[in-house]
């Protein structure tokens, strides 16, 4: 029975020691990283090209301009063709 209680006694020491050990790797890991990326150089005032976004929303605008040009003579049209009683 001593041999047993000796053993998981000895097991359990193993494993708190492996578990520190693997945070202490871990946070060996966490700094490696962090000392990486603030070596690194980023690009701050990189230029970016919008010509093409530019021109895909001016065609947009101007599609919206018609339809509502046309929205406003079809909405005249019925106007008047309501607004006489008589006119059937």
């Amino acid at each position: 029975m001593k041999v047993i209680d000796k053993l998981s006694t000895y097991a359990a020491l193993i494993g708190v020691v492996s578990a520190i050990g693997g945070g202490f790797y871990a946070w060996g890991e966490f700094n490696t990283r962090l000392d990486v990326l603030e070596k690194k150089k980023f690009v701050v005032n990189e230029t970016v090209n919008l010509d093409p976004v530019n021109e895909k929303i001016s065609k947009n605008v101007a599609n919206v301009k018609k339809e509502n040009e046309l929205r406003k003579i079809i909405n005249e049209e019925v106007k008047k063709s309501t607004s006489n009683p008589l006119g059937g």
